[in-house]
């Protein structure tokens, strides 16, 4: 039977994050209020959103420029698809280890 691992993989992938950016935004705006519009840009707990986002935003830098529509706008889905796509790569590993054993 051929089970899609890999987007298993990424739907838990982008549930985690989700739940990782609803814990930042909440931690964010329940113990860090120096303006609650900019969560993103001025709280200790963006540094999490940041690392998430980091690798959607780098080859967004690289093929776009340094002033792109990534880099400002699209902060938040860029850590949801990055992580979406850590958990597509650990999906498929896990589905081609576990079939390893069905083919021999």
């Amino acid at each position: 039977m051929n089970k899609k691992y890999w987007l298993k993989g990424g739907v838990y992938g982008a549930s985690v994050s989700i739940i990782i950016l609803l814990f930042t935004w909440l931690g964010s705006y329940f113990f860090w209020k120096p303006d609650p519009n900019a969560w993103v840009e001025f709280s200790p707990f963006a540094i999490v959103v940041w690392l998430m986002a980091y690798p959607i935003q780098a080859i967004a830098n690289f093929f776009l420029g340094e002033d792109n529509f990534f880099e400002k706008h699209l902060l938040l889905i860029s850590a949801v698809l990055t992580l979406f796509l850590i958990g597509v790569i650990l999906g498929w590993i896990y589905g081609k280890i576990k079939n390893r054993n069905k083919i021999v």
